[in-house]
């Protein structure tokens, strides 16, 4: 089992792309691709306003449209191992989470892939291959 995750800033061009859905439903195929495994179902999309304080309940987010751009999209491609999960903050700050049960190939080339891709500084990175639901301290 492993985990790779990845948070910074993307360039303003990619921070807007990647809020949106038409962008997304090309980056996380083409992610799975790079990382050698098969997408389950169609990608989950949600997009949905910035609620200043607490975080919002169900009745914010229904009640409460995102403008365009959605300042937040979260996306979610279940994969054979796994998942991805893809989100967005405002100042095109990007976290991205691939989460699996198989070792994820070459993470280093992966993460530097994922950054190319999105023209991305990097705030933090996390690799662990020893995660699991068991733990990790086998």
């Amino acid at each position: 089992m492993a985990l790779l995750m990845i948070q910074g800033w993307a360039s303003a061009t990619m921070g807007r792309k990647i809020r949106g859905q038409e962008y997304l439903h090309q980056f996380l195929p083409w992610l799975v691709e790079q990382i050698g495994m098969k997408a389950i179902g169609s990608t989950l999309i949600e997009e949905y306003a910035h609620w200043e304080g607490d975080a919002p309940s169900a009745v914010q987010f229904v009640e409460s449209p995102a403008p365009l751009p959605p300042p937040h999209t979260t996306a979610v491609q279940i994969v054979n191992a796994s998942a991805i999960t893809v989100h967005t903050y405002p100042e095109n700050f990007v976290q991205i989470c691939l989460d699996s049960c198989l070792p994820i190939p070459s993470h280093d080339r992966t993460r530097n892939k994922i950054m190319a891709c999105l023209e991305m500084t990097l705030d933090y990175t996390f690799y662990d291959d020893k995660w699991g639901w068991k733990g990790t301290d086998k």
